[in-house]
């Protein structure tokens, strides 16, 4: 433990000491004295690295290390991810409504890399359930519907599946 840790520390511990002085003692002359004491002890103590600083002789190396004090939770790391699929794939459905196709089951399949980048594997569309706009009933929905994911997502065309 370095000098700042030691400081920090030793404040705490005064004001413990004081704050269970001022719940026990009355308001007697011994205890006014008692308080006294505590208060002036508690201001040397503040005020005791205040040479060092002064000298600029203080160091705080070592106060907050932390190369050796953390780890990865990839667990937490694959939920946002997925998470981030999700929403991938909810914005999808948006786009795909807005485009005249209602009802569009999207589920898109990625992976990441080390820097947290998403690589798009695969986008799969089911149209069984979907209901496309009568404007666009003379159209190729599955063409249709795979043009808009790969403007939309910026993907080839190799990606998508669209099915149903």
């Amino acid at each position: 433990m370095n000098n700042f840790s030691q400081w920090i520390l030793s404040i705490l511990g005064v004001v413990l000491v004081g704050f269970i002085a001022e719940l026990f003692l009355s308001e007697t002359r011994t205890g006014k004295f008692v308080r006294t004491v505590c208060a002036t002890v508690t201001v040397l103590i503040i005020v005791s690295p205040l040479p060092m600083l002064l000298s600029g002789n203080i160091s705080f190396d070592g106060n907050f290390d932390i190369e050796n004090g953390y780890e990865i939770d990839g667990k937490y790391i694959d939920f946002i991810n997925n998470k981030k699929l999700e929403i991938m794939s909810e914005n999808l459905r948006i786009v795909l409504k807005n485009e005249g196709i209602d009802n569009a089951d999207v589920d898109i399949l990625g992976e990441w890399d080390s820097a947290g980048e998403i690589t798009l594997k695969q986008v799969k569309i089911n149209l069984s359930k979907s209901v496309i706009d009568e404007k666009l009933q003379h159209i190729n929905k599955y063409e249709l519907t795979k043009e808009k994911v790969t403007k939309y997502l910026k993907i080839e065309t190799e990606k998508v599946v669209v099915y149903g």
